[in-house]
């Protein structure tokens, strides 16, 4: 009884067939060999190199998945750098939107995570120019809604006097925060760019002090991270106690474990006082 194979192969991504020579069951593999190469052409080293596209896409896959297992799919960070554990759920009235540059969003010591996966009504979009947003444009167009930016700009009201007006507001009115979450030139940058944004009114926070970002370098002598920023909002509107300690000391955690990764010497050096 006589065959008629035909051998499928991957070469620079597509899948083609080559027709081998008519194999009957009592040809000897040694036969068959040379007469695939006699008739097709295929030395040994070509079907080596058209085999190099396949292994190359497995390799490839391979390294894609042990890639992904390196990063915590719930916060984002390395696995061994994971924040996950040190993560409390907070309830919190007010919603909080960050808008977070590009550049922060692979950043280590990013904390914007922090906020959103210990706050419920904490939301997250990544950009630089939000004017155009239709899911942001969306929601602010909601009339039950109130929205302020947290960005001390000329003409920013004291973020304390929101209590005030959230005592005369309506029960069901939806209080909504948001944080540009980038360094100082980039939140700018992201001010100026986003239409949308220099229509709402703005508030800037009370009584900072120099924040606890001792990883991390600020212009500003009262600068703080976005999670501090988050922090000291919703204890300025919510404060009853100290409910939102847990974000602050999420925070500390991270940082404190990025300082006993560097090398010795390293964090005195570059950030000692």
């Amino acid at each position: 009884m006589i065959a008629k194979p035909r051998l499928f192969i991957i070469m620079c991504g597509q899948l083609v067939w080559v027709r081998l020579p008519l194999i009957s069951r009592q040809t000897s593999p040694c036969s068959m060999a040379a007469r695939c190469q006699a008739s097709s052409g295929w030395a040994a080293g070509s079907w080596a190199r058209a085999m190099i596209p396949m292994r190359m896409n497995t390799k490839m896959r391979i390294d894609k998945a042990t890639s992904m297992s390196r990063y915590c799919e719930r916060c984002g960070k390395a696995t061994k750098a994971c924040i996950c554990q040190w993560i409390q759920q907070l309830d919190a009235k007010t919603e909080l939107w960050i808008l977070q540059h590009p550049s922060e969003v692979k950043r280590a010591i990013g904390t914007a995570r922090i906020l959103t996966l210990s706050l419920p009504n904490a939301r997250l979009w990544v950009g630089e120019d939000f004017s155009e947003h239709c899911e942001i444009n969306q929601l602010l167009a909601e009339p039950d809604r109130q929205a302020w930016v947290v960005y001390p700009g000329e003409g920013a009201l004291p973020i304390s006097s929101l209590v005030d007006i959230g005592n005369e507001q309506a029960v069901d009115t939806k209080r909504t925060l948001i944080l540009l979450d980038g360094t100082w030139k980039k939140a700018y940058k992201m001010w100026q760019l986003s239409a949308n944004l220099q229509q709402l009114p703005t508030v800037a926070l009370d009584n900072v002090e120099q924040g606890n970002y001792r990883i991390r370098k600020s212009p500003k002598s009262a600068g703080v991270s976005t999670v501090e920023a988050g922090y000291l909002a919703l204890t300025a509107l919510e404060g009853e106690g100290d409910n939102f300690a847990p974000l602050i000391e999420a925070f500390n955690q991270m940082i404190e474990f990025q300082i006993q990764q560097m090398p010795e010497g390293v964090f005195e050096r570059n950030y000692g006082e």
